[in-house]
């Protein structure tokens, strides 16, 4: 990913922190104890309905392809 940059990126994990909101974690396995489950960023498209199958979580990107589908760790 980006490597806990401002923005969240294809490559990045995230975990969900509810209320629409995610928060960027370690990939590694490194869980921290706090908060729900985790996700790893695995494309960026147009509009979700282009996510794979696989996609349990949408996360906003920005840019020309603003949809960030991710799938559970």
């Amino acid at each position: 990913g980006g490597g806990g940059g401002p923005r969240t990126v294809v490559g990045d994990c995230v975990r969900d922190i509810g209320g629409g909101r995610v928060r960027e974690v370690a990939c590694d396995g490194d869980d921290d104890g706090t908060g729900g489950p985790r996700f790893e960023v695995v494309g960026a498209v147009a509009v979700r309905a282009d996510c794979p199958a696989s996609t349990a979580l949408y996360v906003r990107l920005g840019g020309t392809r603003p949809v960030g589908c991710a799938r559970p760790l």
